[in-house]
């Protein structure tokens, strides 16, 4: 790394709250101290001065583009299970590097606290035999919905 450069740190977590959806928590951190002046201040400006809303836009839009790979990840996971999960889900997904290290690690607790029913705290109980509909990629891309009806700054700047 040169003397101007920065690091930065994104940190996304994933909560699911029903079968198909989850709720995202996203922390972007940015090392600037060592940027050159004008840089550090544009920096400073665009994640500190900027209204939610404005985040928002940039943010969920480099976030969606893995929707359609993690909808389809999530049926081959499930496997014809329903909404119960697979049991086999190790050899069904292909996780190879070190950094998919804590999601096997967590999905290995949820195997064993509970009992491949999946996420407790979700507000849903997955209960029903149905399987999870496929979404179009228009339905899996959509925005408003998923995202904008239940934001209050994204909502609020919208009217």
């Amino acid at each position: 790394r040169g003397p101007d450069s920065y690091s930065d740190w994104n940190v996304v977590y994933a909560v699911p709250t029903e079968p198909g959806r989850c709720r995202l928590l996203v922390r972007v951190v940015f090392e600037v101290s060592k940027l050159p002046i004008p840089l550090k201040w544009v920096l400073s400006f665009a994640f500190t001065k900027q209204p939610t809303w404005w985040t928002h836009l940039g943010t969920h839009q480099i976030l969606e583009d893995d929707n359609p790979f993690l909808h389809a990840q999530g049926h081959a996971y499930r496997a014809g299970h329903a909404t119960k999960l697979a049991p086999d889900w190790k050899r069904r997904l292909y996780m190879p590097t070190a950094s998919d290290g804590m999601v096997v690690a967590f999905r290995r607790w949820l195997d064993a606290y509970s009992d491949g029913e999946g996420a407790l705290w979700s507000r849903v109980a997955p209960t029903t035999e149905t399987p999870l509909r496929r979404a179009s990629k228009e339905e899996v891309l959509e925005r408003y919905l998923s995202h904008v009806a239940h934001c209050s700054a994204c909502s609020g700047a919208l009217r």
